[in-house]
């Protein structure tokens, strides 16, 4: 899904120096994601899974790219993925 995720949010021809970070978030603080980036009108997409057992579930969200100040104040509090 994180594939999926930072594919669907990317507009093509980044940088070569374009880093993506991978972030741990439960479903709740996914869709609390979701719905503040929207609110603000932030670029993002969302992944939804089709298939069972995770049917119709927001599994990953990808924000379009931008600078670290601009996209921390939305992720701070999620944990870096290692």
């Amino acid at each position: 899904m994180i594939v999926h995720a930072a594919g669907e949010s990317s507009p093509g021809e980044l940088p070569a120096d374009t880093h993506a970070v991978v972030l741990s978030a439960d479903t709740v603080g996914l869709s609390a994601l979701s719905a503040r980036l929207t609110s603000e009108s932030v670029p993002h997409s969302t992944v939804i899974e089709n298939d069972p057992p995770y049917t119709n579930q927001l599994l990953a969200i990808g924000i379009a790219p931008d600078s670290k100040e601009a996209i921390y104040p939305y992720v701070r509090k999620f944990k870096l993925l290692k």
